[in-house]
């Protein structure tokens, strides 16, 4: 829960519209959330980035059903996920990409 509490005050009115942190932490874990996720405008790639990052602290039999319900509940294509999700750590990043990864990266270890 402190995981998901440093990702959500990360994410928060950023990456994903305003939500609280109850809801932030229903939607990771695939539960009903009293209110959607909706990727903020323009922060897409960093949520590529977010779900494959967050993917990596999942046991490997469940990984990729979540990241498929992940794509799906954020209305993200599958396609182009797989095609971007690297972007933030790419060379060169942008900085704002570069800012993101390294912040997801020390809360994720």
């Amino acid at each position: 829960m402190s995981l998901l509490a440093s990702v959500h005050e990360l994410c928060n009115g950023r990456q994903f519209e305003d939500m609280t942190a109850i809801d932030f932490f229903h939607a990771l874990n695939l539960h009903q959330t009293s209110k959607p996720q909706e990727v903020g405008k323009n922060e897409k790639v960093r949520v590529y980035y977010l779900i494959n990052q967050l993917s990596e602290k999942i046991d490997k039999v469940t990984r990729s059903e979540w990241i498929r319900a992940m794509l799906r509940n954020t209305g993200i294509e599958q396609e182009y996920y797989r095609s971007k999700y690297r972007e933030p750590i790419s060379d060169p990043p942008s900085k704002k990409n570069k800012d993101f990864a390294e912040a997801l990266n020390e809360i994720l270890g």
